[in-house]
């Protein structure tokens, strides 16, 4: 079944995905209940396939620019880009897509004056104020991806169990993992656009609304080049950490959070879950490229999806349902 999806989205990557295939199958003995999983998985690829290929392609558009205050425009270092992005369905349901989104903060208002001094101070590329401590956050978090990192915690935390390991546990827990995140992209990305919120690289050169303008400042990490509000990386991080929160039924296991887009192997240590997403949230402040307000928001998103997830879907069939 993962082979043929993954031949479907990424054909350019057919010899890797080959690879793996046959070295997954070459552990198991040939004979029927082999011929009849292998049977089972390509019909659970093609009819997933299918159900993509029926909701219709993505529609994929910029994002809304605007030079009126407040409004998100391309920033530097590429002011003349034409972002995109692309609206999809959540696949936890469209109930998902009536989960509560906070909006951005008034310009001028105590919430958003406040937001702009923390990231001018923490976020600004020769910031004194900024601890080493945050600084490695901020560069570790703006290098990884999320999804990868949290599937490759729920791997790991699962193999880590005591055996005999439980395959429906496992595979219920690896797919929530995946709706959740993924949704929790799809929700932010559809905010964004709602929102257009400008980002602080504007909000500090520009000035206005009760801000000196610094023409000059510079963020310690170069902006995303899209809206600021909400964050995605806090509402993946969140979105994660909720589910394995909630499945693993404890916030006070260590854990800890490995690079995976990184050429050094870089290992974070954490506390329990929520800790990571906390983190990973702030360190878009400490980066320079969100405003508290769009993590707190992504937050929301994050642990809103996280708990729709688990509570809604891959339940136990009733008895009726079973026949």
């Amino acid at each position: 079944a993962a082979h043929a999806v993954l031949m479907d989205a990424q054909p350019e990557q057919t010899a890797p995905i080959v690879t793996a295939l046959t070295t997954a199958l070459a552990a198991v003995p040939d004979g029927p209940r082999k011929a009849a999983g292998v049977a089972l998985g390509k019909a659970i690829a093609t009819a997933t396939l299918a159900h993509r290929a029926g909701a219709g392609a993505a529609p994929v558009q910029p994002f809304t620019q605007s030079n009126d205050p407040g409004h998100w425009r391309a920033t530097p270092p590429n002011p003349d880009a034409r972002p995109r992005f692309a609206r999809f369905p959540p696949f936890s349901g469209a109930a998902a897509l009536d989960l509560p989104v906070p909006s951005p903060p008034a310009l001028g208002s105590p919430t958003y004056l406040a937001a702009v001094a923390e990231v001018r101070a923490l976020g600004r590329k020769d910031s004194t104020e900024r601890s080493d401590a945050q600084y490695v956050a901020a560069v570790f978090f703006a290098n990884q991806n999320s999804q990868l990192n949290f599937l490759d915690l729920g791997i790991r935390l699962l193999a880590a169990r005591p055996a005999p390991q439980d395959i429906w546990d496992s595979a219920r827990t690896m797919t929530l993992l995946s709706i959740a995140l993924s949704d929790a992209f799809i929700l932010t990305v559809a905010a964004k656009e709602r929102f257009h919120f400008w980002r602080p690289i504007t909000a500090i050169r520009e000035g206005g609304f009760g801000v000196t303008p610094e023409p000059d400042w510079q963020p310690l990490v170069s902006t995303p080049q899209h809206p600021d509000h909400p964050s995605a990386h806090a509402a993946e991080c969140t979105a994660g950490a909720t589910v394995l929160r909630l499945l693993f039924g404890t916030d006070a296991q260590p854990v800890d959070y490995i690079a995976t887009d990184s050429f050094l192997p870089l290992v974070r240590e954490y506390p329990g879950f929520t800790a990571i997403a906390n983190e990973c949230a702030a360190s878009r402040v400490w980066a320079g490229v969100h405003f508290r307000t769009a993590n707190e928001a992504g937050q929301r998103i994050g642990e809103a999806i996280g708990d729709h997830v688990v509570r809604s879907l891959l339940g136990p069939l009733r008895e009726n349902e079973q026949k």
